[in-house]
């Protein structure tokens, strides 16, 4: 009888399994204003960053329209500087009509006084109540005057709010027409070339982030007993071939297929060397 020592291993019980690739990060991007296209500044299956600069459309209508909403704001801010202007010279000049009021009061009662004891006339006094009334009427005027210096720096306050939401909206509008890159990725098959009229419905190109995949699994019920959060995946790309990564399973879907009888569960990874692509 021949004896030999028995060592433990492990055992290696794994199903094979077809899977699809997708990017958690995939764009069609289309543009945010219509117009025509004056320049590309990419090509297709370049790798750009996010807010990178893609397609240029004509700016010319949106930038005079923004030029001429910056030449109202500024006229707009003249009116406002002479309106408060205008208002202070009548803070001034009610104040000295007030003095002066007041002084006309203040003689006009002194002056009734001495003529109620016969040392003035009562010509004295009409004079006296003609520079009272006089100074009254100058007095209210600038009262006036100061209220219209009031309700206009309230226009023009308005106004220039009302303006600067024009040429805020008008940036906004000459925004539009430059077409940027919404997330980071490559550059898929530009559709359109210069020239062309673009609509907002139009699709112009796609932008994949390749870096980070999810591949989605369907797994028979058979198989389902065995399937659980965490379980280890070894993507490969042709049967029996290297693992190219090992990942886990992190999402199981709760409910089965009832065509095909699967159930669908999920594993994201990163993609190594770039040499997996979207939908593979």
């Amino acid at each position: 009888v021949r004896m030999q020592r028995l060592k433990a291993s492990t055992i290696n019980n794994s199903s094979e399994f077809v899977g699809a690739l997708e990017a958690q990060q995939r764009v069609s991007l289309q543009p945010e204003a219509e117009g025509r296209i004056v320049e590309i500044l990419v090509s297709s299956g370049n790798n750009v960053n996010q807010g990178t600069p893609l397609i240029q459309l004509r700016p010319d209508k949106n930038q005079a329209q923004l030029n001429s909403a910056i030449a109202r704001i500024n006229s707009l801010k003249a009116a406002l500087n002479q309106a408060e202007s205008e208002f202070i010279a009548a803070e001034a000049e009610i104040s000295r009509e007030a003095a002066e009021l007041e002084l006309q009061q203040e003689e006009f009662k002194r002056t009734s006084i001495l003529v109620s004891e016969g040392a003035k006339s009562t010509q004295d006094k009409d004079l006296e109540k003609r520079d009272r009334t006089s100074a009254r009427a100058k007095f209210e005027n600038a009262q006036k005057r100061i209220n219209s210096a009031e309700a206009s720096i309230e226009a023009a306050n308005a106004d220039l709010k009302q303006a600067e939401a024009d040429a805020d909206l008008d940036r906004e509008n000459l925004r539009e027409t430059a077409v940027v890159a919404p997330v980071t990725g490559k550059i898929g098959d530009i559709s359109v070339k210069i020239g062309d009229y673009i609509e907002i419905t139009d699709t112009l190109t796609t932008i994949t982030h390749n870096q980070t995949f999810e591949l989605s699994l369907a797994v028979t019920i058979v198989d389902t007993t065995k399937l659980c959060i965490g379980l280890p995946v070894e993507l490969r790309t042709s049967p029996g071939g290297v693992p190219l990564v090992l990942v886990k399973i992190s999402f199981i879907y709760p409910t089965v297929d009832t065509t095909s009888q699967t159930v669908l569960a999920k594993a994201s990874f990163p993609n190594p060397h770039g040499i997996l692509r979207d939908r593979q």
